[in-house]
């Protein structure tokens, strides 16, 4: 008999314990909208990512064969030109790097231009359209559906 109500016990701290949980969700609602909005989101968003790296790869097989396979010739004196754009994946990365604005004008693009002027509006248009434009679409593709979950959730609680 002594176990029975040891069980029974058990079960209250543990109906406890998820009503304080419950009680702690409350508390933070707009994480929880955040959370739920961002999930409701990863379509979109696998979409917006897939469309990115397609971007940056053709970038990158643009940026190999103008300035990869000339950094012998062209780019003789810069040390670092196979190291930035001498295959497609150091390509990428170094695009990815002028993307999130990571040392991209001192490491990545003066030293382009210095020998190829003309290469500044691949840069900056490059810049335009991935983190200007598609990352701006992934902020706001979170932002619609946290919205649309804050008011989905305060419609069932009007309800």
């Amino acid at each position: 008999v002594g176990g029975v109500e040891m069980s029974r016990v058990f079960a209250m701290l543990r109906i406890l314990k998820l009503l304080r949980l419950l009680k702690l969700m409350r508390m933070f609602q707009s994480l929880w909208n955040l959370i739920s909005g961002f999930i409701a989101a990863t379509k979109q968003l696998f979409w917006v990512l897939v469309l990115l790296f397609t971007v940056i790869y053709a970038g990158s097989v643009f940026t190999t064969v103008t300035i990869g396979y000339q950094c012998t010739v062209e780019y003789a004196d810069w040390e670092a030109c196979e190291a930035h754009f001498g295959s497609i994946l150091q390509s990428m990365y170094s695009l990815f790097q002028v993307m999130t604005f990571e040392s991209w004008s001192t490491v990545v693009v003066r030293p382009v231009i210095q020998e190829s002027a003309y290469l500044i509006l691949f840069f900056l248009s490059f810049m335009a359209v991935t983190s200007f434009g598609l990352m701006n679409i992934i902020v706001g593709i979170v932002v619609e559906n946290s919205l649309q979950a804050a008011d989905a959730q305060r419609r069932m609680e009007q309800q």
